[in-house]
């Protein structure tokens, strides 16, 4: 191929394109390396927009400092991106710490050398200490200087030998050199705008790139998330067509990765409807029994208010023996009306053939009650009491939730007692939830009824009541801190019992 075309061919490659053309074989490295090339080089740097060279420097080396690999010039260390235009060499930061020279301590470090030297050396105006930044003081590259002040040397050596013209030739070396320098500090002053220039576009770029990714991503976000609606949305209208509510259908669903983004087709629906309607199901159950819950709690409290009116008919004294509203409601009478289907509307009229049985109820529920209580006591065969509810040794005690868990004592303290803890279960028995035999109140009870010289199985609780004898309790004395023995009524001393043990 003719040269020319080649030249002409080259001519349109970066600089950085035609370094590796130069490098492919030793023959195109003499070609392109030939001073005749030169201008090959200055279109193809041109073509970028880079400076000029720097003085003293050819084309191709030019090229290379600025355009070749990223390696260290003195100790071959990679990914050296930082060029010192003042001291035209690329070298790492180690080597800046170890062959630059400040201006402050040159004649420490050269002592033998004048000082006018610096003015003949380039310099740069960043060390290996000041981690790239411009400083107002000067660097000198340590081999640079050593050379300049051989060639000084050298000359000045002539004069002492006094060689003809000796002198003329020192000056003309002088002002050279200090011309030199001078151009190469204003030439890398350019050469560190274009730098900076350059990186700014590069910076640019790759802000223009990752708003270029984030938008990108950002609509196949959006993509996805469209293709996963309509997804959802012919999810629910399957299950609408089967005849579901739309209050039991969720938002979103489980459907494998995979198949987020597919359409909804019969084969992706078998797979996925088993678990799906399992899903559906389980919250309209869950809606029902809130429904349920909630009417059932409208219609007690239309029962409440008709109780109340029923117990303002009696003496005060009497309200708090009246059983309990959820006792009351777990009256066949009173359930049936309670859990009749949500499609019929329950009101105060709908209650009334009920209430009016109150008179009647209440008594046989109350009857029913001490009749439980008194199954619940495991009687002994010598126990001669009336009614087992009236001896001594009858303890109960509540076993609610939200109950304080006190030993209640005769049939009054039971009556009394309105434990709320059952109003989180609706449909519980009041007694068989709440109430139960202490044994340890039953024994301290017989203990007390022994200490008072009666029968544990025949005492009854007005007979140690009559007796209003005073116990104190020992055990509290024991206690460390303790200064003073508290005494306590027999009933008190059975709470205070079973409330510490």
């Amino acid at each position: 191929m003719p040269l020319d075309i080649v030249f002409e061919i080259a001519s349109h490659l970066a600089p950085r394109d035609l370094l590796a053309l130069s490098r492919t074989s030793k023959a195109l490295q003499k070609m392109l390396h030939s001073p005749n090339t030169s201008s090959v080089w200055r279109v193809a740097r041109s073509n970028v927009g880079a400076p000029d060279c720097s003085p003293g420097f050819s084309e191709p080396r030019w090229a290379s400092l600025l355009f070749g690999r990223p390696i260290c010039k003195q100790c071959d260390t990679t990914n050296v991106h930082n060029i010192e235009f003042g001291i035209r060499r690329r070298v790492c930061i180690r080597c800046q710490k170890q062959h630059l020279v400040s201006a402050v301590r040159f004649e420490k470090v050269f002592p033998h050398y004048e000082s006018l030297i610096m003015d003949m050396v380039p310099h740069t105006l960043s060390g290996g200490w000041t981690r790239g930044s411009r400083t107002p003081g000067k660097f000198f590259w340590a081999s640079d200087v050593e050379l300049i002040a051989s060639e000084w040397a050298a000359l000045q050596r002539d004069i002492h030998m006094y060689v003809k013209g000796a002198r003329a030739a020192a000056a003309a070396y002088k002002k050279q050199k200090i011309d030199e320098a001078e151009r190469i500090a204003q030439h890398a002053k350019v050469c560190d705008d274009w730098l900076r220039y350059c990186n700014m576009k590069l910076q640019m770029e790759a802000d223009r790139k990752r708003e270029e990714e984030r938008k990108r991503k950002a609509d196949q976000m959006r993509e996805a998330d469209q293709k996963w609606k309509r997804l959802v949305q012919a999810i629910q209208g399957r299950l609408l067509e089967l005849g579901y509510d739309i209050q039991d259908i969720p938002s979103t669903f489980y459907v494998p990765n995979s198949q987020k983004g597919a359409e909804l087709t019969d084969q992706l629906w078998t797979c996925i409807q088993l678990e799906i309607v399992e899903i559906v199901e389980s919250n309209r159950d869950d809606r029902l029994e809130r429904e349920r819950a909630k009417l059932w709690v409208e219609r007690l409290a239309i029962l409440r208010s008709l109780y109340v009116e029923y117990a303002k008919s009696m003496a005060p004294l009497q309200w708090c023996y009246l059983p309990n509203i959820y006792e009351l409601a777990e009256l066949s009478v009173f359930r049936d009306i309670l859990e009749v289907d949500s499609s019929v509307d329950i009101s105060r009229q709908s209650f009334l053939p009920a209430t009016d049985r109150l008179s009647t109820l209440v008594p046989a529920l109350i009857s029913a009650k001490k009749e439980r209580l008194i199954s619940m006591l495991e009687l002994s065969s010598s126990r001669t009491a009336d009614h087992p509810l009236d001896l001594a040794t009858s303890v109960f005690v509540c076993t609610g939730r939200n109950c304080t868990n006190r030993a209640l004592i005769s049939w009054e303290a039971i009556a009394a007692h309105n434990c709320y803890g059952i109003a989180t279960r609706l449909h519980a028995s009041y007694d068989s939830v709440t109430l139960g035999v202490s044994q340890l109140g039953a024994s301290t009870a017989s203990a007390l009824v022994r200490l008072a010289n009666l029968d544990p199985s025949s005492a009854t609780i007005t007979e140690m009541d009559a007796l209003d004898l005073r116990f104190a309790c020992f055990q509290c004395a024991l206690t460390p801190g303790c200064r003073s023995i508290t005494i306590y009524p027999w009933k008190s001393a059975v709470c205070i019992v079973y409330f510490l043990y």
